[in-house]
């Protein structure tokens, strides 16, 4: 197998872009993704709870137009929790996320429409404690991830591969329901 370091060239927008493709040092990876060193940096604790509720507001208002299509469709928004009602109300029986200390969540349930690969499930959108600054997403489908608010692109990007929260979510949901969500 070869590698190539050849020039490649692409239109965008009307002009023409050179592209190098080069090995980078992960150090010059790091430098270039700003995902979550914009989002710790540049939102106080205040702000990043409006703007992860905002998220969950888009996200409950958008599912709210789809249950007409979408028989068994259930939509639940729970209120932030302490560590202290976390042990307490913890039953065994419980699955890990209805019980996790958060600052909001909310699950969308969509039963099952009998398909075999596409069947029902929980998406959980939760709001993890300000010392993380996280939001994640817990699909049936595409499983869990964890996200960071990129105050540039005013979006929640994945703190793995930078890719949105609201994309995945609706990749996932289009694979297994009746309609796109309108966010």
């Amino acid at each position: 197998m070869s590698f190539s370091t050849k020039t490649r060239r692409r239109r965008r927008g009307g002009g023409a872009v050179s592209e190098t493709f080069q090995h980078r040092s992960p150090d010059e990876d790091d430098n270039n993704n700003t995902s979550s060193s914009t989002t710790k940096s540049s939102l106080s604790e205040e702000q990043f709870i409006l703007v992860a509720n905002s998220l969950l507001d888009k996200v409950e208002s958008a599912m709210i137009k789809l249950v007409d299509c979408n028989d068994g469709l259930e939509i639940t928004r729970y209120p932030p929790t302490s560590s202290e009602e976390s042990s307490t109300d913890h039953n065994v029986d419980e699955e890990d996320d209805e019980s996790e200390v958060h600052l909001g969540k909310l699950s969308i349930q969509i039963e099952s429409s009998g398909d075999m690969f596409w069947g029902g499930g929980t998406y959980w959108l939760i709001i993890l404690p300000e010392s993380s600054g996280l939001v994640k997403l817990q699909s049936p489908l595409s499983g869990s991830f964890s996200y960071t608010y990129n105050t540039a692109t005013q979006d929640w990007e994945s703190s793995g591969d930078g890719h949105s929260l609201l994309g995945m979510f609706t990749r996932d949901w289009i694979r297994q329901a009746k309609g796109v969500p309108e966010f």
